[in-house]
């Protein structure tokens, strides 16, 4: 009888300590659960809030380049409003060069026929057209004197004059569109001086210009799209 009642209370003891056990295993499972379920909370906490700098950094640069390319488009975009001698420069449309003479095709201006030619090889003409020149006589001394330079030149870049505006001091104030649609650049060592259109048609044929060559719209439209290439060949006599 005795023997019984102490095998039963091993027994008792026994199955307390799996009881106990089964407890610490319980609740350090849950401990472990609870403490990876707070890393990979915190863990993704950061990564979002790194994705959000991120986006934010990313959108602060976009605005920047933005504003830099509105800046530069302001610049390109800017005609000039004091002096055909120092055109400032624009969006340059790309044309392949060709070697002047060397091409077989090349331009002459007469400044005291008020003409432009287009010349193939030695002395052959293809066309020409009528122009305007510079309003004082005889070869460019300095900047703003109103003449036309005499010499060897060559087309620099071709760029596209529509919005530019000048004020020709005649009384008139700013005009616009006062170079027609495109603004030929010739290297001549004198800032500003090119081929380009005009506002006023009627002035076309006379001494009447800064120093630049003036033509027809239509005129320059037309030897634009057929005949000029960069690093032509440009006389002026």
């Amino acid at each position: 009888m005795y023997g019984d009642r102490h095998i039963d209370r091993k027994k008792k003891r026994k199955s307390g300590y799996i009881l106990l056990l089964l407890c610490f295993a319980v609740v350090a499972f849950a401990a472990g659960v609870f403490i990876k379920l707070n890393s990979t909370g915190t863990q993704n906490a950061q990564e979002h809030e790194q994705a959000r700098n991120t986006v934010s950094n990313g959108q602060s640069n976009t605005d920047a380049d933005v504003s830099g390319d509105l800046s530069e488009l302001e610049t390109l975009t800017e005609g000039d409003s004091n002096d055909t001698d120092t055109v400032k420069s624009v969006k340059t449309e790309e044309v392949p060069a060709v070697s002047g003479e060397d091409s077989g095709t090349w331009i002459k201006i007469v400044k005291k026929e008020h003409r432009l030619y287009v010349v193939e090889g030695k002395d052959k003409i293809i066309t020409s057209y009528p122009v305007s020149v510079g309003k004082n006589v005889g070869q460019k001394q300095k900047s703003g004197d109103c003449r036309t330079p005499e010499g060897k030149f060559s087309v620099q870049a071709i760029q596209s004059a529509k919005g530019w505006s000048h004020d020709f001091r005649d009384g008139k104030g700013v005009i616009p569109n006062a170079y027609g649609p495109w603004f030929i650049r010739l290297k001549t060592g004198w800032s500003g001086i090119g081929i380009h259109g005009t506002h006023d048609p009627k002035s076309i044929g006379k001494n009447v210009t800064e120093g630049c060559i003036r033509l027809h719209n239509e005129d320059l439209q037309e030897l634009k799209e057929k005949f000029i290439k960069r690093e032509m060949t440009v006389i002026i006599q």
